[in-house]
């Protein structure tokens, strides 16, 4: 069994003024539709759980053709949607297939996606990673040795790849050890996105 805690952070650019929206979860049929209130509009498909749309202050930081989510997706899975009766009355969107349940929280105010897995032996996968697919025309300091424009030959399973003067990159790299890379991210000019990792946010062997 692996239970990992994550979360996905907006952090928005000091001499920008957040736009009241109103904290709020709809759906318009195939998907979930959820307002922080200070900005952040996520919005999710219900058939697969994939975020096809992250806008912060109207400005979409979504990468348009690929989705984030775990792993290459989760593919069909039953999703559901509640508001839980705390203080806060955070809105829980629930994942589940065989094996695998993908939890995701909000909070008023907060532009965070609070996010658990769990993972039991009924699914087996090679690796389990959540990845967020982002415009690097709006989120522009990526990592240059994790950027792959013109390297297109494989070294490693294609995790590795080269260019034509035999210059390497990876989309892995960040030049800190994973494990110690408790806050990552990148920024634009307007807004800032970041993961937090928790000390469960790592998998270990089940």
């Amino acid at each position: 069994m692996r239970l990992l805690y994550a979360a996905f952070a907006f952090i928005l650019a000091p001499f920008i003024s957040a736009e009241e929206l109103g904290y709020s979860a709809t759906s318009d049929g195939s998907k979930w539709i959820i307002t922080s209130g200070s900005g952040l509009v996520v919005t999710m498909l219900r058939s697969s759980c994939d975020i096809v749309s992250l806008k912060y202050n109207n400005q979409e930081l979504q990468y348009k053709s690929a989705n984030t989510h775990i792993n290459s997706g989760l593919g069909s899975v039953t999703s559901s949607i509640k508001t839980l009766s705390d203080a806060k009355k955070t809105i829980q969107i629930t994942c589940s297939k065989t094996g695998l349940t993908q939890y995701y929280f909000f909070r008023p105010n907060e532009n965070m996606i609070y996010m658990g897995t769990y993972h039991s032996k009924d699914l087996q996968l090679p690796e389990l990673r959540f990845l967020a697919r982002l415009s690097r025309s709006v989120v522009t300091s990526g990592i240059t040795a994790a950027a792959l424009d013109g390297f297109d030959v494989a070294v490693e399973a294609e995790d590795v790849v080269a260019n034509s003067a035999g210059i390497t990159r990876s989309k892995f790299y960040s030049g800190v050890p994973h494990i110690d890379d408790t806050i990552h991210g990148a920024f634009g000019s307007k807004v800032g996105v970041y993961f937090v990792m928790s000390p469960q946010a790592y998998e270990t062997s089940i």
